[in-house]
């Protein structure tokens, strides 16, 4: 798995190599289709490949939720 800081490196060199390009996405990890990535990245808690975002949960639990993960889309 990637860091947060390796990502966006990576991002840095593309845009300064290419330019402001659209972004997109494999929806498995075969390539079998692509999609354009359209939402803000949001903060939270990635195990057993399930996300949960601290958007989804109220202020109230926010302090419960231990952030381990940027979901990109």
């Amino acid at each position: 798995m990637k860091k947060l800081s390796e990502y966006i490196d990576s991002l840095k060199d593309i845009l300064e190599e290419y330019g402001d390009l659209d972004v997109v996405y494999a929806k498995d990890e075969e390539g079998n289709g692509f999609n354009e990535v359209c939402y803000t990245p949001s903060v939270g808690y990635y195990e057993d490949r399930e996300f949960t975002s601290i958007d989804e949960k109220d202020e109230d639990d926010e302090d419960d939720i231990k952030i381990n993960a940027v979901c990109i889309n």
